[in-house]
């Protein structure tokens, strides 16, 4: 019988009789004869792979990767693929974070501006993997003036007034003090560089750090004038599919008790020139197509894997423990601030349990889009999210669509951003 091992606090409870038949689950289907995970290896275009390669990357033609050195471009480069310039800023959060603010070079004179924020432990580049048929591209063209952010924590925001990575104070953060300090930062910059509002744009963990800036800090209605929220992880209660909700809640009393020190858990999530992601997904495909499959609802004959091992090579892209934490307990509550404990929330919060954001604080129009077959973001779960926003405009459920094909799907324009341009005709320019 296997004994319980002490973590701090909490004791660790062996995998639960559901868990292991999941697993016996996933080996049938592994191991299946007719349309089969395991037998199946998607086709990737290795050219289109090397073009996102620093030119100081070993390559070997026989293996997708090189086993020494995996470097990719920045954004600044990427963006120079797609025939366009870019610029890097650099602004200063008010509690001392150093982040980098990326803009890509506007067409014309006064183009009103908008904000793109990422998703959990992903970078700008995310918005800019397929060139023409990126929605940031695309309002680049159709004459917006677009800023892509960065949070504390990630490739670009590793630097601080006063304190190094290697302090653990460093890390004391998660998407809570993204709303807080990171976006108004961003929005702040934005504007004394433009003199105008803006359109934000969001995608998964990107909506919750916008929902609790608003929450927080309402003035920053003033400089906003629609949101656009794709995917949008926030304030649906379970939102998670049955398999991360068996998975996850495991890992919740693991992270809390983990010696960051000890572990080094900065540079665990953040970005490095050998990325095992892209080595895992390229070699055996079969175990990233699971995973795809089962924790956000990839239909693995219809993604295009030449994206997902582009994506990989940017992910992840830094975050830390606490922001993991946060992010599982929304998953299973509502929207609140970080739980700290019954004592610890007393101490910080005056209360037993952290505050629920106030969402009636989000008074700007609000679109959402989502997708029916996202096991990250349920179709359920969102109607307590369009029912707690105030001002939510069009609340609209894409066909088919999975967590990722916000980014990557090849019907993505059709489907999806050109109704988002058509949003952002409307409002342009209110602010």
């Amino acid at each position: 019988m296997l004994s319980k091992l002490q973590i701090g606090p909490r004791p660790y409870q062996p995998p639960s009789a559901l868990l292991t038949l999941f697993q016996i689950f996933i080996l049938l289907l592994l191991v299946q004869k007719e349309n089969s995970l395991f037998l199946y290896r998607p086709p990737f275009d290795q050219d289109y792979l090397e073009m996102f390669l620093e030119p100081d990357a070993e390559i070997y033609r026989n293996f997708p990767i090189s086993p020494t050195a995996w470097h990719v471009k920045e954004t600044v480069e990427v963006l120079k693929l797609w025939g366009k310039s870019g610029e890097e800023h650099t602004i200063t959060t008010e509690d001392g974070y150093i982040l980098s603010l990326f803009r890509i070079t506007p067409l014309q004179k006064k183009a009103p501006p908008v904000l793109f924020l990422y998703g959990f432990t992903g970078a700008p580049e995310t918005f800019l993997l397929r060139g023409k048929d990126d929605l940031a591209i695309i309002l680049n063209e159709a004459g917006y003036d677009v800023w892509l952010g960065c949070y504390r924590g990630s490739n670009y925001g590793r630097r601080h007034v006063n304190l190094t990575t290697a302090n653990e104070k460093f890390w004391d953060f998660s998407f809570h003090e993204h709303g807080l300090y990171d976006a108004p930062a961003m929005i702040d910059h934005i504007y004394r560089e433009t003199n105008q509002g803006m359109a934000v744009i969001a995608h998964s963990m990107g909506n919750a750090v916008f929902m609790s800036m608003l929450a927080l800090r309402p003035e920053y209605n003033n400089m906003v004038y629609v949101f656009v929220g794709m995917a949008p992880y926030a304030v649906a209660r379970f939102q998670f599919s049955p398999l991360v909700h068996t998975l996850l809640p495991g890992l919740v009393p693991l992270l809390r008790n983990i010696n960051t020190n000890t572990l080094k858990y900065a540079d665990l999530y953040t970005r490095r020139k050998l990325n095992p992601l892209v080595v895992v997904c390229a070699i055996a495909r079969w175990t990233c197509l699971t995973t795809l499959q089962f924790s956000q609802g990839v239909d693995f004959k219809e993604i295009d894997w030449t994206y997902v091992l582009v994506l990989a090579a940017y992910f992840p892209s830094g975050t830390s423990n606490k922001n993991i934490v946060h992010i599982i307990s929304i998953g299973n509550a509502q929207f609140r601030q970080y739980d700290y404990g019954t004592t610890g929330n007393l101490a910080r919060y005056k209360s037993r349990t952290p505050p629920v954001y106030n969402l009636t604080n989000v008074r700007i129009p609000v679109s959402l889009y989502y997708g029916d077959n996202d096991m990250g973001v349920l179709v359920s779960g969102m109607k307590a999210q369009v029912k707690a926003l105030p001002n939510v405009i069009k609340s609209t459920v894409v066909k088919g669509y999975n967590h990722p094909d916000f980014l990557l799907d090849k019907n993505s324009r059709r489907l999806l951003y050109n109704p988002i341009l058509e949003d952002l005709k409307t409002y342009v320019g209110t602010k």
